[in-house]
C-alpha cells in the first residue's frame, strides 16, 4: 500500500465511499434540531422529535422509551453507516476502516476483563458491549471465568492481540489498577497505528487526519499526566503510557511527566500554538474541566474535517461526531427523566 495518488485517483478508488460518509455527515443534528430536542417535556416527546431526524428508522418503534433504549437504538444507526462504508471499501481504505473499529474492540475487551475481575454476570457484560467492537472469538472470551485463561484467549482470538503484547502488561499482574494502565496503553497503540496509516496515505489524509490524531494524542497525554500526578508512578512509567506523537511530542512530553501540578502543566501546554486556546478556555470557564474543553475543541476540528474532500479524515471525524451526538441525545433524555430540563442544553457538545 503506497501513498494516495492525486484527486482523480482518490475519487476513482474511494470517492463512492467518501460520498456515503459525506451524506451521513450532512444529516448530523443541526443547532435548530438540538434546540427542538431540549424543548421536549417528556421522554416520549423526545422520541417523537427524534423520529423526524435521521434516527427515525431506529427510534420509531421503541416500546419503552428510556435513556438507555435511546442509546441502544441511536447507536444502531452508527453501526449501519459504518458497515455500509466497509462493504464498499477496498485497499487501504478497507484497512483503515477496520483499524478504526479497534478503538471499540479495546473498550469491549477491557469491559470483559473488568467484568471477570469483579464477578459480573456474562449477560450484564454482553449488554454493555459496543456493537462496533464485536468480533469473531468474542464469545470465547465471555466464556472465560479465570483472568489468566481470559488473557490467553485474548492473545489467540482478538484482532488487537498485538497491542496487548506490546503493552508489556501480563496476566500475572492484572487487577483493577493495572487494567486502567492497560486500557491507556492499548488506546495509545491504536492511535499510533492510525497515525502510521495516515502518513502512509500521504496527501490531504496525512495533513487533515494527521492533525486530528495529533490533537487527540495531546489530549491523552495531558489526561494521563494530570491523573497520575498524585500517584506513585515515576516519570518513566508515565512516559510509557503516552503516545509517541502529537504537538507536545517529544520535548514537551518529557517536561509534562515531571510537572507537579496543574499550573505547571498549563504553562507547558500554553507554549504550543495548537493548544493555547484550550488552556485559555479552562481559565475562562471554571465550570468545565480541561477534558471538557478538549472534547469541545476536538468537535470543532472534526466538523472542519468532515467538510474536507479527498481525505480519510472524514471517516474518523464522523464516527467521533456521531458518538458525541448519541451522548448528547442520552444526556437530554436523562435530564428530562430526572426533571432537570433546564440542564438539558448545558453540557451539549
Amino acid at each position: 500500500m503506497g501513498k494516495q495518488g492525486g484527486i482523480t485517483l482518490f475519487g476513482m478508488e474511494h470517492g463512492y465511499v467518501e460520498g456515503l460518509c459525506r451524506d451521513d455527515a450532512d444529516s448530523l443534528l443541526s443547532p435548530s434540531q438540538y434546540a427542538a430536542l431540549t424543548q421536549c417535556t417528556t421522554i416520549e416527546d423526545l422520541r417523537v422529535s427524534l423520529s423526524g431526524t435521521q434516527y427515525g428508522k431506529w427510534v420509531t418503534d421503541i416500546k419503552t422509551v428510556t435513556p438507555e433504549s435511546l442509546r441502544t437504538q441511536c447507536t444502531k444507526r452508527i453501526v449501519e453507516c459504518y458497515h455500509l462504508w466497509k462493504s464498499a471499501a477496498a485497499g487501504i481504505l478497507e484497512t483503515f476502516l477496520e483499524t478504526l473499529r479497534f478503538e471499540y474492540i479495546i473498550d469491549n475487551v477491557i469491559l470483559i476483563l473488568q467484568g471477570v475481575i469483579s464477578g459480573r454476570s456474562k449477560d450484564a457484560i454482553r449488554h454493555d458491549l459496543h456493537p462496533l467492537g464485536l468480533f469473531d472469538g468474542l464469545d470465547i472470551l465471555l466464556m472465560c471465568s479465570d483472568i489468566k485463561d481470559l488473557y490467553k484467549s485474548v492473545l489467540l482470538e482478538c484482532p488487537i492481540a498485538q497491542y496487548f503484547i506490546a503493552s508489556g502488561v501480563s496476566e500475572e499482574n492484572l487487577d483493577e489498577d493495572t487494567i486502567e494502565v492497560l486500557r491507556c496503553k492499548l488506546h495509545v497503540a491504536h492511535l499510533e497505528e492510525l497515525y502510521r496509516l495516515a502518513k502512509e496515505c500521504g496527501g490531504v489524509t496525512e495533513e487533515s487526519l494527521g492533525s486530528l490524531i495529533k490533537f487527540e494524542a495531546d489530549r491523552m497525554t495531558i489526561s494521563v499526566v494530570l491523573s497520575t500526578q498524585s500517584s506513585s508512578f515515576k516519570a518513566d512509567d508515565k512516559q510509557s503510557m503516552l503516545p509517541r506523537l502529537g504537538f507536545l511530542y517529544p520535548t514537551h512530553q518529557e517536561e509534562l511527566v515531571s510537572a507537579k501540578d496543574f499550573e505547571e502543566v498549563s504553562t507547558i501546554v500554553s507554549s504550543i500554538a495548537e493548544l493555547k486556546s484550550v488552556i485559555q478556555e479552562v481559565s475562562d470557564d471554571s465550570s468545565r474541566s480541561i477534558d471538557d474543553i478538549f472534547i469541545k475543541k476536538s468537535v470543532e476540528r472534526q466538523k472542519v474535517a468532515v467538510e474536507r474532500g479527498m481525505s480519510f479524515g472524514i471517516f474518523w471525524a464522523w464516527l467521533k461526531l456521531a458518538d458525541i451526538e448519541v451522548r448528547n441525545i442520552v444526556w437530554i433524555a436523562e435530564c428530562i427523566s430526572q426533571d432537570k430540563r433546564s440542564e438539558a442544553s448545558r453540557f451539549l457538545v
